[in-house]
């Protein structure tokens, strides 16, 4: 057995940021300690290192912290909008989370 010295960070995908991160204080009296929106990555990365479908992408992410452990990582993940004609209607497809 390998043994294991500590835990940096574990990231979870969520529907709804807001919800999730007033969770976490409510519950554990976390703090946020980085706030990124818009995270720009490719479909490869996406798929490789998070296991989302292609078409997809980082909407928000927040690190967090509960006491004196690790990190909570917080993503919320969206469709890519695509360009269409400008008589069409764009929607994006709803938030995806693998705990739905």
């Amino acid at each position: 057995m390998v043994p294991i010295y500590g835990l940096h960070h574990i990231g979870l995908t969520v529907p709804n940021m807001d919800e999730a991160v007033r969770f976490f204080e409510t519950m554990f009296g976390a703090v946020t300690v980085l706030r990124v929106d818009g995270v720009n990555v490719d479909d490869e990365f996406m798929k490789l290192r998070l296991g989302v479908p292609a078409g997809r992408r980082i909407e928000q992410q927040r690190v967090i912290v509960c006491g004196a452990g690790g990190n909570l990582g917080c993503s919320s993940i969206a469709a890519r909008m695509t360009l269409r004609p400008s008589n069409a209607t764009a929607k994006s497809a709803p938030a995806i989370s693998p705990f739905r």
